[in-house]
């Protein structure tokens, strides 16, 4: 319905005090029901063209927003004031309108777009593949080499892909049977040197970044047991050929947006997201076991080879062994005068050796240092020598006081080196692992693995 005025008053913004006059003159010129809605049309007109607050600061900087108020509301009677303000008021609200579904659409394309990216993800990891790419043996400890003791993951690995592999990535999990949060939950990666061919094993000791979660692990725990699982191959190519992994936080995303916009194959995405889901639970679950066994079968091996190395290392065997000090011009020297030999089924052509030069009715040995001395020609199996070694006369050897008694002297092998510098029976089983072993076989048997 149209509201119209005739011979009302009417608004005159020639001047301030005029604008404020006629305004009230306006305003009481309409029943009391009407008074109310006059003042927010007043409003209504006064932002007419204004767009946000952007627009605002600016008309009102300018001065700008003073000049259209006062042409929206000049001329006008009260009645008029009201009817183009809802005029005003239904325009500004179908745009708004239109604003509102063209962002929604907009919105809904992004969404799309992003499942599409998403689900391509989804689509291209290639499970079986990945599976095919097996860890034999996982283990965490400290790494024995150098000076540094340092966090270290062990691996050993078959490539079934039937493709050569120059980088992995996997997912480890560092947990201790029994407790709920693990002590590492995280992924690292491995550029293999000369990369893997198909059907080829190897066994790595990886160091991860010392500011990292795996530098933090406890190492001191032997109740620990880690597992592991690829989640992304490289090829020779450097290209990934395994499709790149879909991480937790995106799948849950995938999840969220399908709902949100009403995705037509949510069903078949949730499918496949919930089977990932399913076969990630059941690896957690079911390579503890597997993981545990394999590392105890790795460890009772390395015992039996250790063994085995020990016995072997006896039978390089110092059936005499004598100290004493020989005159050499004005000078005594010291001299460790050995008979050696050398039942091994192995040429040995340096020998590692503990020697312990001790006297009755002492606890504590003159001596107990090591030495090493190179054969020249080696030792064939079952030969016999007589070395006569001249230690530097300034060593722990050369200060043995003479007045102590007459020493005895004990030597045992304790490393052997092969032809060309090859390290023979060096296999070895620290007490460190022989803990390890004892935990694990305790776990085993606690959860019933078999």
């Amino acid at each position: 319905m149209m509201l119209t005025g005739c011979g009302k008053p009417k608004v005159d913004t020639s001047t301030d005090e005029k604008l404020k006059s006629s305004l009230e003159k306006v305003r009481a010129s309409l029943p009391e029901t009407q008074r109310a809605e006059l003042d927010e049309s007043v409003k209504t007109l006064a932002f007419a063209n204004v767009d946000g607050l952007g627009d605002l600061f600016t008309l009102a900087q300018t001065g700008a927003l003073e000049q259209q108020a006062k042409a929206q509301l000049n001329g006008k009677t009260g009645l008029e004031i009201i009817t183009e303000a809802r005029r005003v008021a239904a325009e500004k609200l179908e745009r708004q309108k239109k604003a509102d579904e063209l962002r929604q659409q907009q919105e809904r394309e992004r969404n799309l777009a992003e499942i599409a990216g998403l689900r391509a993800k989804l689509d291209d990891e290639s499970p079986d593949l990945l599976s095919s790419f097996v860890i034999e043996r996982a283990a965490f400890g400290k790494s024995t080499a150098g000076f540094i003791r340092e966090n270290c993951i062990e691996l050993s690995v078959r490539n079934g892909t039937g493709k050569a592999v120059s980088r992995a990535y996997f997912q480890g999990v560092l947990l201790t049977p029994g407790r709920e949060i693990p002590w590492v939950d995280s992924t690292f990666n491995y550029e293999i040197s000369g990369g893997l061919e198909a059907g080829e094993t190897a066994a790595w000791k990886l160091t991860p970044n010392m500011f990292g979660d795996w530098a933090k692990a406890p190492t001191e725990r032997t109740d620990t047991i880690l597992i592991v699982r690829p989640v992304r191959l490289d090829g020779a190519n450097g290209k990934c050929f395994t499709g790149e992994p879909l991480s937790e936080a995106e799948a849950q995303r995938l999840r969220q947006l399908m709902t949100l916009v009403q995705y037509e194959d949510e069903a078949k995405v949730t499918s496949k997201l919930d089977a990932r889901a399913k076969a990630e639970a059941d690896w957690r679950k079911t390579a503890v076991a597997r993981a545990a066994i394999a590392e105890r079968d790795g460890l009772l091996k390395q015992q039996t080879e250790a063994a085995a190395a020990k016995a072997q290392l006896a039978k390089f065997a110092f059936e005499r062994a004598a100290y004493y000090m020989e005159q050499n011009g004005f000078i005594k020297e010291p001299v460790l005068d050995l008979v050696v030999r050398n039942n091994t089924d192995q040429v040995v052509t340096r020998f590692h050796a503990r020697g312990v030069l001790s006297v009755p009715g002492r606890a504590t040995p003159l001596v107990n240092e090591e030495f090493n001395y190179t054969i020249k020609g080696g030792m064939k199996p079952g030969e016999v020598q007589r070395f006569k070694l001249s230690p530097n006369m300034f060593s722990e050897w050369g200060k043995v006081s003479q007045e102590r008694g007459v020493p005895t002297l004990t030597v045992k092998a304790q490393r052997l080196e092969g032809l060309d510098e090859k390290k023979l029976f060096e296999a070895e089983f620290t007490d460190e692992a022989a803990a390890r072993l004892a935990t694990l076989q305790k776990i085993i048997e606690q959860q019933g693995w078999k």
